[in-house]
């Protein structure tokens, strides 16, 4: 759900600055990825470091320090703040859970 709020606010910042048409596909994509693990870092006690997910996933895309670089951007477009608001989250949970979810 994190990973979703976090990419509907940077995807926004982007669309208002005219830069997703700017993106390719593989810019976008490691955004993508890197908001995921953003999420990650910030709702689990134990995470992969970023520079494994850069080896396995985004390795040939670009440098950790351009990866780096890109999650200040991330981060500065959410005000660096990465708490999402319960009634912000709960719809999103829903959605994951399913029809069928007690």
């Amino acid at each position: 759900a994190h990973a979703v709020f976090f990419g509907k606010t940077a995807f926004s910042v982007l669309i208002k600055c005219d830069c997703l048409d700017k993106m390719g596909s593989k810019e976008a994509g490691a955004t993508a990825v890197l908001l995921i693990y953003i999420a990650h870092a910030y709702t689990q006690d134990e995470t992969c470091p970023l520079r494994v997910w850069h080896e396995h996933l985004l390795g040939e895309h670009c440098s950790v320090q351009e990866l780096d670089a890109m999650a200040m951007t991330l981060f500065r477009f959410n005000d660096f703040k990465l708490r999402v608001a319960d009634e912000k989250c709960v719809p999103m949970f829903k959605l994951f859970e399913g029809d069928d979810a007690p």
